[in-house]
């Protein structure tokens, strides 16, 4: 019985090895997913805030259409922020938590929830005609369901 008990051990030792190595493996992709979706939104911030101010755009970002059968809508959801912190645009289904109060909006944060994975971050750009000093142009929110992972 002692060398069954010891095979039982080592059996548990190494399933409980092999889980937390497949949970720290899972929240690095989607980590990485977060910060992919991130970058991307962040590139288009400058000309949404841009066309979400222009007074003859207004029916292109107010208007009541909704894309359908978007492919990971979901499991993922991208909010624009402009300077002010008011929303411009978000695409996606899935329900994310309050974003961050106002004096803690000046910081990249992290936060995992029961649904998932977000990101906060400020969006900081420069003019390249005018070589001008760095701006905060706004903010993306991206978050990521960790079901989305498990549908894979």
């Amino acid at each position: 019985m002692r060398g069954g008990g010891f095979a039982l051990l080592v059996l548990l030792a190494f399933a409980g090895a092999m889980y937390w190595g497949m949970a720290a493996e899972r929240e690095e992709d989607l980590r990485h997913r977060v910060e992919q979706l991130a970058a991307a939104a962040s590139g288009q911030l400058p000309l949404m805030v841009h066309e979400f101010h222009e007074d003859s755009n207004a029916r292109k970002f107010h208007d009541d259409s909704v894309v359908l059968d978007a492919v990971g809508a979901r499991h993922q959801r991208v909010r624009w922020f402009d300077e002010q912190g008011v929303l411009v645009r978000e695409q996606g289904e899935l329900m994310l938590p309050p974003p961050p109060p106002p004096e803690l909006r000046q910081r990249v944060q992290w936060r995992r929830w029961s649904g998932g994975l977000r990101l906060w971050q400020p969006v900081r750009t420069r003019s390249l005609a005018a070589r001008g000093a760095v701006r905060r142009s706004g903010y993306v929110e991206v978050g990521l369901s960790d079901h989305e992972l498990e549908t894979e």
